[in-house]
């Protein structure tokens, strides 16, 4: 993957609003990749000089320990946000995802979940949503975002049919999803706090840092066997299938019709 180096502040504004936001593959690849990084900048920038993060709805600048981040509503679906790390982390193969100090990003989209019903003016069932990071090869944006979205219904069918237990283990999704060799984690949780998914699937999978970039994850809120609150862990690796990118943003639906089907 081609690496672009930061703009300067200076030409950061005018830049900015040149580039559109867009997580497709058309329009990432029209911009190299960058769009997000630039955005991301001038959202941190906004935040600590006006107090403004717009176009971001929040942001929040990195400190001495404490990576930020910034939300953002992506121009593709009715309610899909990113959040995205404050500094430069490109996505998955970036060491920085591992690293003791990096915020629990995953925890924070958790939370950002709220824009999704301020967008849509009604409230969201925490099993209509999910959230998802694309594999190095899956995606068109060189930095690491987390799509905070809505689930497929069928994959929300697929995870109320054949709940799990909270075992620790990677298991094997029978059959795969979408024809693709996905393996599924259970997490006994209401919130996020505490599970890194980055780190569960590092340790639990064995999976070396070189390697992470062939992974993708998506957390999917889900009942668990028991009937109690929790997460489903989803992830797939590029090239267990033949022309699997690994793109778990794929089991999102940016069109929210888990919603309709429960009008």
């Amino acid at each position: 993957m081609v690496r672009f180096r930061i703009v300067s502040r200076a030409r950061l504004t005018w830049l900015a609003t040149a580039l559109l936001v867009s997580s497709s593959t058309v329009g990432g690849a029209q911009q190299g990749g960058s769009a997000l990084w630039a955005l991301t900048q001038r959202c941190v920038l906004g935040a600590t000089l006006r107090g403004d993060p717009s176009p971001c709805v929040e942001a929040r600048p990195s400190v001495t320990d404490q990576p930020g981040y910034v939300v953002l509503k992506d121009r593709t679906g009715v309610a899909q946000f990113l959040l995205m790390p404050a500094d430069r982390i490109t996505g998955m193969e970036d060491p920085a995802i591992l690293a003791p100090s990096s915020t629990n990003y995953w925890a924070e989209a958790w939370r950002a979940r709220r824009w999704m019903a301020a967008r849509l003016g009604r409230p969201v069932p925490r099993e209509a949503v999910s959230l998802a990071v694309n594999s190095r090869f899956g995606r068109t944006q060189n930095q690491l975002h987390i799509h905070i979205d809505c689930v497929r219904r069928d994959v929300a069918r697929l995870l109320r049919e054949h709940p799990g237990e909270p075992d620790g283990r990677w298991h094997a999704v029978p059959g795969g999803i979408d024809g693709k060799a996905y393996r599924i984690l259970w997490l006994s949780s209401e919130h996020l706090v505490g599970w890194n998914p980055f780190r569960l699937l590092a340790d639990g999978m064995n999976v070396e840092p070189s390697r992470m970039g062939w992974h993708t994850l998506v957390v999917v809120a889900a009942r668990l066997r028991d009937g109690s609150p929790g997460f489903a862990v989803l992830e797939d690796e590029a090239g267990r299938t033949l022309l699997d990118p690994a793109s778990g943003e794929v089991l999102q639906d940016h069109a929210c019709g888990i919603l309709e089907a429960e009008r």
